[in-house]
């Protein structure tokens, strides 16, 4: 079982296409790259943690259509992007939802907003998304979102390969 890390995919948000300089003429074009290049890393058993803002819908149904066509055992950090109450997440298939998360106690936080690295100590990292392309790496706020890798999830080893933790 491996461990993988996403954020920030928007499906369905043709106006991130612009806004992140995504290279991707049609929002279905986006959404089928996405699960492709999800499924292309992701197997069944391995879990995968997404930091937030996976889907603007309101609509149950069409979190869990999406949430069916990707493999693994999905969990969701909220986003400010995802309005859904915690629990019509978990009816649509996610295994757990949460606001943050600590991936290793006191050592490695799984949160959307960077902003909260603020409280963190120096030797603990946050995992975050939120900012789409505006960072890879600050201080010791590392973005997994979908912008700065590659459109596709990456794993925790390969995370602590790159940055040495």
């Amino acid at each position: 079982m491996t461990t993988y890390l996403t954020a920030d995919p928007h499906i369905d948000h043709a106006d991130l296409l612009i806004h992140c300089n995504r290279p991707f003429k049609y929002i279905k074009e986006w959404n089928r790259a996405f699960v492709e290049n999800w499924n292309g890393e992701v197997e069944d058993n391995d879990e995968v943690f997404v930091l937030g803002d996976f889907h603007l819908s309101t609509d149950p149904k069409r979190i869990e259509y999406w949430v069916k066509q990707l493999r693994g055992k999905k969990h969701l950090i909220l986003g400010n992007h995802d309005r859904l109450n915690p629990f019509a997440y978990v009816a649509a298939g996610f295994l757990s939802v949460h606001t943050a998360l600590w991936l290793i106690e006191n050592k490695i936080l799984m949160a959307h907003d960077p902003a909260v690295v603020n409280v963190l100590e120096n030797d603990q990292i946050l995992l975050c998304g939120h900012v789409h392309n505006l960072f890879r790496q600050c201080k010791n706020a590392i973005n997994v979102g979908v912008d700065v890798r590659g459109f596709k999830p990456v794993s925790l080893d390969c995370l602590r390969e790159e940055y040495d933790f």
